[in-house]
């Protein structure tokens, strides 16, 4: 009986560790699929955003632009009005929906130990956890928020505030030019957070 017993044990103790192994697999697979569906959510967010913005482009801005100064700002001055008042009812948080949000902060989270580890720079490390974008937007870390600008409007997108972690103290983000920053016309949208009040550190709108 207790040869049998002897032998009972090893068997149970096996049996308990693919059980346990198949919980941290099942906890990984979930997350797997939790950030395809944050990307898949995010890129389809950033390309209904584009289609609005190439939709509204003047069809001669490519070939005006760098040709004629004066010209091109007006075009593209034109061309962020358009934008502003197409989307000035869209709150914030459009594109950084919840989902994207809590991925985006997981996956510079990870940005930031790695950047611990090769003691370098957790803004630049942080570029490649984040979804590709397209060549008209692209991403502005200020503090610790995470900026989505048009850059050939300089719109403000959208902004996920404390991005990453607060351990980080990052650098201060690049300025634009006063003459680039968005100073709409008309007034802003009767929303929370509306156009110009998108961030305090960065004196422009939002679309």
């Amino acid at each position: 009986m207790a040869a049998f017993v002897l032998f009972l044990l090893p068997v149970l103790a096996l049996t308990t560790i693919p059980a346990h192994a198949e919980a941290v697999l099942g906890h990984g697979h979930r997350q797997v699929a939790e950030h395809s569906l944050a990307v898949t959510e995010f890129t389809t967010a950033v390309n209904r955003y584009l289609e609005l913005h190439r939709l509204l482009e003047s069809p001669m801005a490519h070939l005006t632009r760098g040709t004629d100064l004066e010209q091109t700002e007006r075009t593209r001055e034109a061309h962020r009005k358009a934008i502003v008042e197409a989307r000035i009812a869209t709150p914030r948080g459009d594109i950084f929906t919840a989902r994207v949000a809590a991925d985006i902060r997981r996956e510079l989270l990870i940005a930031m130990r790695r950047a611990q580890i090769a003691e370098a720079d957790v803004t630049q490390v942080a570029l490649d956890y984040l979804p590709a974008l397209p060549n008209e937007v692209e991403y502005r870390f200020v503090d610790r928020d995470l900026v989505l600008l048009d850059t050939e409007t300089l719109l403000v997108v959208d902004v996920l505030e404390h991005a990453l972690p607060p351990e980080v103290a990052a650098g201060p983000a690049p300025r634009l030019n006063e003459e680039d920053l968005c100073a709409p016309e008309i007034p802003p949208p009767a929303v929370q957070g509306g156009p110009c009040q998108v961030h305090p550190e960065l004196p422009m709108c939002w679309s």
